[in-house]
């Protein structure tokens, strides 16, 4: 990047390259903090201890550097305490924030929403999701921190499109909606639910599934949160590696309450997926959750090619005679 001539590096710090020394002696101009959630467990073990390990980017901070907050998260108060450098907060509606949002609208081919505090202006993405806006949010605050001007971040957001796999729209001709997102967390469920709540739409189908070998406790928070926002819910394999699906679907199952009934089990992912399209209705919303851009399942331990984008493109074709 040095021999490029690069002047700018933007990075994702991890919990482990925290932990295991791997951005040691790296003096950043700011960090960000998004969220967090109950992840990498099987290393960190404790809650605590990953919210401990993810604060140390922020307590590294020289006081001459910024340290970009979610104001609207719970651990915000935990990062603000650790955190070195001069502290600024964002938020989807708090006005205390230095850059929130005065108001949202979200549609089937991106966002739009008005800022206020910092910057006052009109924000136009080609982005879905209400995580998106906090993503956002956070960069513009940045940018404008690090000196860029309004007019420059505007430009730049505006041309952002979707990244594969991440809230990516399927369109091929139908008269309902696919979005194919890679949420295979509770955390990222939850948001892309949060946001499938606040759309124009009919049902929301949703279809989601476990990877085996890893964190067992999300399989049941992520059921009750199919639960609590779709109308109908098919759950499917994602990537079980060398476990037992059985053994995972019965995990997931555990999270429905008794009396919930609007769901159903299919294994195969690539049938699963055309049931999800078979029932889809107009103007229904359709949501393939967990394997996002992968192309690829695990399944014993043997790489199968799949994509959900194009089993859905192809299930649209087949089965709506497109």
């Amino acid at each position: 990047m040095r021999e490029e001539g690069v002047k700018y590096g933007v990075m994702e710090v991890s919990s482990h390259a925290l932990d295991l020394y791997r951005v040691a002696g790296m003096k950043f101009e700011a960090a960000v903090f998004t969220n967090i959630s109950p992840e990498h467990l099987d290393y960190h073990k404790t809650l605590e201890n990953y919210r401990e390990v993810k604060s140390r980017l922020f307590s590294h901070l020289s006081q001459d550097k910024f340290a970009v907050i979610n104001l609207d998260d719970s651990n915000a108060d935990y990062i603000k305490e650790k955190s070195g450098g001069q502290k600024y907060f964002y938020s989807l509606d708090s006005e205390v924030a230095d850059l929130y949002t005065k108001d949202f609208k979200l549609h089937q081919r991106g966002m739009e929403y008005k800022s206020g505090g910092r910057i006052e202006s009109l924000f136009k993405l080609r982005l879905g999701g209400i995580f998106n806006i906090y993503n956002s949010l956070a960069s513009i605050l940045t940018a404008n921190l690090l000196g860029v001007e309004a007019v420059s971040i505007e430009k730049a957001l505006a041309e952002i499109d979707s990244v594969p796999g991440r809230f990516e729209i399927i369109n091929a001709g139908q008269n309902f909606q696919i979005v194919v997102d890679y949420a295979h967390t509770p955390d990222g469920m939850k948001n892309v639910l949060e946001t499938a709540a606040a759309m124009d739409k009919n049902r929301l189908i949703v279809l989601f599934g476990c990877g085996g070998d890893r964190d067992r406790s999300k399989r049941p928070a992520m059921a009750e949160l199919a639960e609590k926002y779709a109308d109908y819910t098919i759950v499917s394999n994602d990537n079980p590696r060398s476990e037992d699906p059985e053994k995972i679907f019965t995990e997931i199952k555990s999270g429905f309450s008794e009396s919930f009934a609007d769901y159903e089990i299919i294994a195969d992912r690539k049938q699963a997926i055309q049931r999800a399209v078979e029932i889809a209705e107009e103007d229904d919303l359709v949501m393939l959750l967990g394997r996002g851009h992968e192309q690829y399942q695990i399944l014993n331990n043997k790489k199968i090619e799949l994509d959900d984008r194009q089993v859905a493109y192809e299930a649209v074709s087949a089965l709506k005679g497109i």
